[in-house]
């Protein structure tokens, strides 16, 4: 009984065979083993010890230095254009949106560095890649309302969009196209000796379990089970030794080899780990991006490339034997270099002479015993004999006039001249002839700046593709800007209302009743001006809305995007500052030019006024710096259109259906406005008598208020004159109190000084007492001495 045919196993049996014949290519093998020595010899990584010391000239990286400024310094521009650039509104917005929208998003995809590592493997090994992917990031609805609810916002719960089994679909937060840069060795084709005849192309990636889990098996527990069956197969070979290293250590660097195949002829994707037998990643019929030529990338940078096959030749090998006999000058020169010095012998019986040149000192004597003896053997030029180095010399010299002629050899080889470089041989050439060698250098980089500029320009259009097909139309209205264009259109939709005029009143109406009735009308009048306003705002926004709605499915189809946009890009040099100045003086110049010369054939020839705008505005088209102000100008043609036809005479009469529906609608508007106007005036002579009415009560109430203030302040007088009683009493108590404490206290302060006289006069009389006994003492102790 025959097996079952397992069609996975199948597939990927079919796929590993096609990869492995790709990869084992002679040509294919041989090309990847030049890359890898140029981009050693570009890294100057010299891997024999005897070429350590010996000294090269990099001539490799000099001319990839230069090469690649020259052809690729800066991001492109995207220009995207009507391609018939005539007059179509919905075509012109289409182009405004996609190429604010491409601006946009080549700031965030990672263009520019893509491109520049695609551009150098493209000068070193002769081919570069990007790979162009679809982005889109979700937010859960769920975290949604939440935010929303934080933020004061409600939704409900019916607006959710949910899933088969019930749960919430996530919502759509951000898109973008990323731009990756592809190694040489990560990118494959099929057999095929020009592009257009490739079969398929393929991407290397590097995956660890989590990686794929997410990527193929939407995650989780089951999605890790099932990536546990791939095997990782590949290690960094800059983790060291490995033998030296425990496999729980080595599984943190392990990753999955897995292959992206594209495969035109049954428009379907692969997904395959070669490592894994019979297991199918992914497989994924007609992809989402439905591309029109298939490939999510554009044809490589290839170098010189013949018609047999598509594996290039690198640059590097068309001049790899000048280069190689640049390095053997340098290193001979390096030689000769080291060998061209003062070497020499001397005379051992006059040690002295040895410091002379081994000192290194200048103006010095050094002194000679025996200096008779030493004189008679010659002197010095007898003593010491030095190595011819004259000879060396004149080598040394014709080694440097033979480098410089290799030099010169190899340049006219690739064609990079001392003007491309910005050096000069001096002032022997002329201006002219700087300029001439100047111009045909530029001839042979020409080719090489429109191969980036094609490369750049074909992955633009893939990106365009992917905005114009996979992009929101919200994400599209923000991202291009144009709500300010909307806004615009509105605020010059609301100033072109007229504004209202004033009512005309019966001259027989009372002053009073005019006022009145003047005031009401004007806020009628205000009212239906706001009124009008609004209406032509929401008429410009349903207009602006509706263009954008065909700008939408011009970019949606394939057909109206190719028939009716075209896109470009602008140089990937560096920026011509004065070419862009020059552009816009000639812009503004040729357009007054144009305008006065329109105007004054205009007034003698009014029926020419057509022809002549649209040859103004096809000239006009021609400049990509007036692009902004093209709708104005065209506007502005209009409105000149108009009021010259108004000054010329009446339209064309109409006709006798147009004359009676005209009656008919002037009856209908002459009823209406009576009847508008009788109501108008009801309503005013009601509201003059509500209005007399409260000015009658207005005055009886001012009155009341008037009798109530007067009432207030007579209250108010009373009550100062009662504080003023009030005050006096208190101020008297005040004073009666003060005069009775200073009684008091001068009463006390009288009775103090009478006790201290008293009783200083008391110590007086006994001292005087006292005074008195002692002279009586004195006399009585006399009187005996006396008498003695």
């Amino acid at each position: 009984m025959a097996e079952a045919v397992n069609p996975q196993a199948q597939t990927w049996q079919r796929w590993k065979a096609a990869l492995d014949f790709a990869l084992k290519d002679k040509k294919y093998t041989e090309w990847l083993q030049k890359c890898e020595k140029i981009n050693k010899r570009y890294r100057d990584e010299r891997e024999a010890p005897s070429e350590i010391s010996r000294r090269r000239m990099n001539i490799l990286w000099s001319n990839v230095q230069t090469l690649l400024p020259a052809v690729y310094a800066k991001a492109p521009k995207p220009i995207v254009e009507r391609r018939f650039l005539d007059r179509d509104e919905a075509a012109r917005l289409a182009s405004t949106v996609l190429e604010r929208t491409l601006s946009m998003q080549l700031e965030v995809s990672g263009f520019h560095d893509s491109t520049k590592r695609s551009a150098l493997d493209w000068l070193l090994g002769g081919m570069g890649q990007v790979w162009v992917r679809y982005e889109p990031q979700f937010e859960p609805q769920i975290e949604a309302v939440e935010n929303q609810q934080i933020a004061g916002q409600e939704k409900a719960e019916q607006d959710f969009q949910e899933n088969g089994d019930g749960s919430p679909y996530d919502k759509l937060a951000y898109e973008k196209v990323c731009i990756d840069y592809v190694f040489y060795r990560d990118f494959l084709w099929g057999s095929a000796r020009y592009w257009y005849e490739v079969p398929w192309v393929a991407r290397r990636s590097w995956l660890t379990r989590s990686e794929i889990a997410e990527k193929f098996y939407g995650g989780g527990d089951e999605g890790m089970a099932k990536a546990q069956q791939i095997t990782l197969d590949y290690t960094p070979d800059d983790t060291g030794d490995k033998t030296k290293l425990s496999d729980e250590i080595t599984s943190f660097f392990k990753k999955a080899e897995i292959w992206e195949i594209w495969n035109k002829a049954d428009q379907t994707v692969y997904f395959i780990a070669p490592g894994t037998p019979n297991i199918i990643l992914k497989e994924e019929k007609n992809p989402v991006l439905q591309l029109q030529d298939f490939w999510p990338c554009p044809r490589p940078l290839y170098a010189t490339q013949t018609n047999d096959t598509l594996v290039p030749v690198p640059d590097y090998i068309e001049y790899q034997d000048q280069a190689a006999e640049l390095d053997d000058l340098t290193g001979r020169i390096s030689a000769l270099t080291t060998a061209l010095r003062a070497n020499g012998v001397y005379d051992s019986s006059i040690p002295q002479l040895a410091r002379l040149l081994q000192d290194g000192q200048d103006n010095k004597l050094v002194p000679v015993d025996q200096w008779a003896a030493f004189a008679e053997k010659g002197g010095i030029p007898g003593a010491i004999s030095l190595i011819p180095i004259k000879e060396i010399a004149e080598v040394l010299l014709g080694l440097y006039q033979a480098r410089a002629q290799v030099k010169s050899d190899l340049f006219e080889v690739t064609g990079m001249s001392d003007i491309v470089r910005g050096q000069s041989d001096g002032g022997a050439k002329t201006a002219t002839e700087q300029r001439i060698k100047g111009q045909f250098a530029s001839m042979r980089l020409e080719d090489r700046r429109s191969e980036v500029a094609r490369f750049c320009r074909d992955t633009i259009a893939i990106m365009a593709e992917i905005i114009s097909e996979m992009f929101s139309d919200e994400s599209l209205m923000q991202m291009s800007g144009v709500s300010q264009i909307f806004e615009e259109d509105v605020r010059r939709a609301v100033e072109e209302v007229p504004p209202p005029q004033e009512p005309e009143l019966p001259p027989d109406m009372p002053p009073e009743q005019q006022q009145m009735v003047m005031q009401q009308a004007q806020q009628q009048a205000a009212q239906e001006f706001q009124q009008a306003q609004q209406q032509a705002a929401e008429q410009a926004q349903q207009k602006a809305m509706g263009n954008f709605q065909r700008a939408i499915e011009i970019l949606r189809s394939d057909k109206l995007r190719g028939f009716r946009v075209d896109i470009e890009t602008d140089s990937t040099i560096a920026a011509d500052l004065e070419a862009d100045k020059q552009g816009a003086v000639e812009l503004v110049r040729s357009t007054f030019e144009g305008l006065m010369g329109a105007g004054q054939i205009v007034m003698q020839a009014p029926e020419l006024l057509e022809p002549m705008g649209q040859l103004l505005m096809f000239a006009y088209r021609r400049f990509r710096v007036g692009r902004t102000v093209e709708a104005s100008l065209e506007d502005a043609l209009d409105q000149m259109g108009k009021r010259l036809q108004q000054q010329q005479g009446q339209p064309p009469p109409p006709s006798p259906e147009e004359i009676k529906a005209k009656a008919e609608m002037e009856k209908q508007q002459a009823e209406s406005q009576r009847d508008e106007q009788k109501h108008q005036f009801d309503m005013q002579a009601k509201a003059a008598d509500m209005e007399m009415d409260r000015e009658r009560n207005a005055m009886e109430l001012e009155k009341m208020r008037a009798e109530l203030e007067i009432d207030r302040e007579r209250l108010e007088m009373e009550r100062e004159k009662l504080a003023i009683q009030r005050d006096g009493m208190l101020l008297k108590a005040q004073i009666d109190a003060q005069s009775a404490s200073m009684r008091a206290e001068a009463s006390e302060r009288e009775h103090m000084l009478n006790r201290e006289s008293a009783e200083h006069g008391h110590d007086l009389n006994m001292q005087t007492m006292e005074a008195k006994a002692q002279a009586a003492q004195q006399q009585a102790r006399a009187k005996p001495k006396e008498k003695a």
